[in-house]
């Protein structure tokens, strides 16, 4: 069996050490690779997913969106999410879903937090998507956001409950000391990126009452992460998210499930 992430740039990711692990743990003769793909290659490699030459697709930054626009049979919530992560065939049909908001959902209910506790989401981007969804039954939800206009949009789309804030409007710090969970979907802290060393949130935003949870896995402790830990609060770091997606995938592929504790294991080792 054949596998593959599909991206550009790739050479970043994680997948083929944590797959490779997946794929020892359970037994099974498979390769996965990690493949450079520019946009307009993108269709060619899912006709030859289709042919049978490989068994099943992730799929990353840029081609989320452009691949659940070229499959034929999309999972409805990868539709409502506007991006798919994960592509196999059937009958020579090419289905994509979407396994962030599956790992997004497993991390909500592992963190106990009912959903009628105020929770804060830190970002509008792409990653910020499935997020939104998983939080959407939360009936105290707010988003802050750099360009609140982007964060509007969002929440129009896929939860017009929400309230919306500026990431550096006084009333965002106030909207997170006051949440039980906060969710951090923005790039802020990853190594390498714009904001790098920088916590989304103020000094003393953050006590024992909060469950943080931060997607970026790069570094594995972020600042905000790190500044949750000092405050006593529970936390739940972006590799955690990896592992869960890359299960969930690994699932649809094989109908088996992965030793999650090997797979992160491997991304420890790689980071």
């Amino acid at each position: 069996m054949r596998f593959a992430v599909l991206g550009y740039p790739i050479g970043h990711s994680l997948s083929p050490p944590m797959h490779a692990a997946a794929f020892a743990g359970a037994g099974l003769a498979a390769s996965y690779e990690a493949l450079s793909v520019l946009p307009q290659e993108l269709e060619s490699r899912l006709d030859e997913l289709r042919s049978g030459r490989w068994n099943g697709f992730n799929v990353t930054i840029p081609h989320k969106v452009a691949a659940l626009e070229l499959a034929d049979d999309p999972d409805p919530l990868a539709v409502r999410i506007g991006a798919a992560n994960t592509l196999w065939c059937r009958e020579g049909r090419i289905r994509a879903g979407n396994t962030d908001i599956t790992a997004m959902r497993e991390i909500i209910d592992s963190a106990r937090v009912g959903s009628d506790a105020p929770a804060v989401l830190i970002g509008a981007g792409g990653a910020a998507r499935a997020a939104l969804l998983a939080l959407s039954e939360f009936d105290r939800l707010t988003i802050l956001n750099r360009t609140p206009a982007n964060a509007r949009a969002l929440a129009a789309e896929l939860s017009p409950g929400a309230r919306v804030l500026s990431l550096d409007d006084p009333a965002g710090a106030e909207a997170a000391r006051a949440a039980t969970l906060i969710v951090n979907a923005s790039s802020m802290g990853m190594t390498g990126g714009p904001a790098a060393g920088r916590s989304p949130l103020p000094e003393g935003c953050l006590g024992r009452h909060h469950v943080v949870f931060d997607m970026v896995y790069r570094p594995v402790v972020t600042p905000l992460l790190a500044d949750a830990r000092k405050s006593g609060a529970r936390t739940i770091d972006g590799l955690t998210m990896l592992v869960l997606q890359g299960a969930a995938s690994f699932s649809i592929w094989t109908g088996r499930d992965p030793d999650r504790a090997a797979m992160r294991r491997a991304c420890e080792r790689a980071l």
